[in-house]
This record gives structure tokens, sequence and C-alpha cells, in this order.
């Protein structure tokens, strides 16, 4: 709606303007439309420079107005939502420039919207990252490829935290880029989680190898499997490929692989340690006997994410355990077939072993023996 009109009115010869003023018209059907319009009241003169009349010129801006509300409107929209999220949003525009993020930014980092516009956000990054992830976004962008960068943000109180960044490419319906939207997470729990985990999994490894120890850890969701060299060797496998748990599992003898191994692995998932002794048969036919013991690492949700152990070659035990007890079986026939009676004390001459001779000769039970001594039925 355009117009322009003139009247011989009373006036001061002053112009005055208005703009986007709200106007209501009645329509042919008897509602009321409300409308914006930009007018001008401007004074005419005659050729003697009297004012002897008014031009009004009236410009109808309704949809101007009205899509700019609506833009402002979905503005509004979208930074009550990304203000009522718990992690750092951001946008850039086409040249990597940042030009919006919410307030959890700035909550923490204590930067004003002024000081974080453009590439100031990077002064938050702590000093040793600075530019390394200065270096990454660019490329990123020069490529405009999406990016996920860690790094440690300043506090406004002056600590450090780790973040990661990620960053998604925004492109127009011509497929123009438009810049970067993406999210900015605070992962300093899970970071310090990992990194005493990896210290713990290091002191174990040295303990490991400084104790001959197989060593493995296991991903229980998805199963894979990472294990040491001695752990190889011990299961006399070559270093020519890749094995399995399964492949581990399949040198267990049969008995032991059901009646021990199966219950320890189910006990460990619940109660979080493993440990057990058991047998493996080699290539060769060989047996040799094993004692894992390792712990079990649950994630958020109380699921059982990882185990992590080590394996002890105890086959040299299990042997000086048999030879002492087939010493002390044939150590116990000879001294129960002699016809004399033996005993044995310590330095108090307490009995710690009578023959049966002796019990049938002193009328002394064993614990009579152990507990008076050999003297007693002197």
């Amino acid at each position: 709606m355009t117009g322009v009109q003139t009247c011989a009115l009373p006036i001061s010869g002053v112009a005055h303007r208005e703009n986007e003023s709200v106007a209501f018209v009645n329509a042919p059907d008897g509602s009321m439309n409300k409308f914006y319009l930009d007018f001008e009241y401007a004074p005419l003169h005659d050729i003697n420079g009297k004012v002897d009349g008014i031009m009004v010129t009236v410009n109808d801006v309704t949809e101007r107005v009205v899509a700019r509300q609506k833009i402002e409107e979905s503005e509004n929209y979208f930074r009550n939502m990304t203000d009522s999220v718990p992690v750092m949003i951001f946008v850039t525009a086409p040249d990597g420039g940042f030009f919006f993020k919410n307030k959890q930014w700035y909550n923490y980092t204590g930067q004003t919207p002024e000081e974080m516009e453009g590439q100031g956000w990077l002064k938050s990054v702590h000093p040793q990252e600075r530019s390394a992830v200065e270096q990454l976004y660019q490329s990123a962008l020069a490529k405009h490829e999406a990016f996920n960068i860690e790094m440690r943000l300043r506090a406004k109180d002056g600590t450090y935290q780790w973040f990661e960044k990620i960053g998604t490419p925004r492109f127009d319906v011509e497929g123009n880029f438009m810049g970067y939207v993406g999210s900015t997470v605070n992962i300093h729990e899970r970071k310090q989680s990992t990194e005493q985990l990896a210290e713990a999994e290091e002191r174990m490894r040295m303990a490991a190898d400084a104790a001959e120890l197989g060593s493995w850890d296991i991903d229980l969701q998805n199963g894979d499997f990472v294990y040491s060299d001695r752990l190889r060797e011990m299961f006399g496998f070559s270093n020519d490929k890749k094995y399995s748990r399964n492949d581990f599992w399949k040198l267990l003898n049969p008995e032991d692989l059901e009646t021990i191994v199966k219950p320890a692995n189910l006990t460990a998932l619940e109660q979080g340690v493993y440990k057990y002794e058991a047998r493996i048969v080699l290539a060769d036919g060989s047996m040799r006997w094993i004692k894992p013991q390792g712990k079990v690492y649950y994630d958020k949700q109380g699921k059982p994410a990882r185990m992590i152990g080590t394996i002890m070659d105890i086959t040299a035990e299990k042997k000086a355990s048999e030879i002492l007890e087939e010493s002390r079986l044939l150590f116990r026939t000879i001294t129960e077939a002699s016809p004399v009676g033996l005993w044995l004390s310590d330095e108090n001459n307490v009995c710690v072993f009578v023959n049966e001779t002796w019990i049938n000769w002193s009328g002394m039970t064993l614990e009579e023996n152990q507990t008076q001594g050999w003297l007693a039925p002197v």
C-alpha cells in the first residue's frame, strides 16, 4: 500500500515522519486488520514560498515488519532453547569466526560476547593446547569438514577443565558453506578417569613384566581382547597373528573350563573380582597350571564394561606341592608301618607327630601327645 495525497489545511510547515506505525483498518467483511505503515507529512509551498498544503506519503511495510518479527521470534526461541541445555552451544560464520555462544560459555569462562567474537574464544584454551587446537580448527575450516577437538578451557576462577568441542558444517540449499554449529561438552571426569586408568595399567604392566606375569585387557561390550607378549608366549602362540579370548580358552582343560573357569567368569561379572586356578593343554600336549587374577570395571549404567588382569604360570608351584604331598604320604606310610614308636617334637618338647605304634604304647591319644609332650608317658 503506497499512496500520495495532498490537502489544504492549516499547517505548521514542519515535516513529520513515522516508521512502522501501527494502523487498524476495517476490512470489507467487518474484521479489523492490523497494518504497519511508514508515513510522512511534508509541507507544500507556492511560488512565493508560502506553505499552502500537505503531501502525505504512506507505505505499507507490514510484510517487512512481520517477516522481521518472525526472525526475531525464531532467534529468541533458539537462544532460549540453547540457554536451557547443560552444554555450550556455538555457531560460526563462513569465515570461521564465532558469532554466537549460549550463556553456558559465558557463565563458565567469564568472557563477554565482545571478547568471544571471532577467534577470541581461543584465549580461554590452555596455552599448552592453544596452538594445536587452532591448527586443527583451521584445517577443518579450510576443508569445510566436521571436527572433534579435546582441550582444556579456563574457568572464570582461573582453573582448567577438559572439554570436547564438536563442530558440524552448515550448508545452504545451494550447497554453499555457511559455517559451523556445534557443542562444547565437559569431559573432565571422564578424562581424569582415563588418565588414572592408563597410569594403573602402566603400573600393572611394569609389575607384570618384573614378575614375568602375562597381562590382558578385554572390552566386555565389544569383545576386543588385548594381551601382552608374555601371555602369548605362556600359551605357546606365535606372534604372526592376532588371537581372540576364545583362542586362549580353547587351550583350557575341558573339565576345568566347565567347572572352574566359566563359574569364575560369571562371579566376576557380578562381584567385580576374577580369580581361579586351572590347567591348560598346549599344542605339544604338555599341561601347565595357570592362575588368572583380574578386576571388572563398570560403566555409568552399572554394566560390566572392561576387565583387566594378569595370569601367572604356577606349574612349578603345583609340581612342588605334589612332590611335597607325595613325600608326606610316603613318610606317613613308612612310619605307620614301623614296629617301633616314632615321634617328632618342637623346641618345647610338644609332639607335632606320633605314629600309631607310639599311640598304642603310650596309651595317650594324638591330642594328648600333642599337648603333654613325649615325656608324659615316661
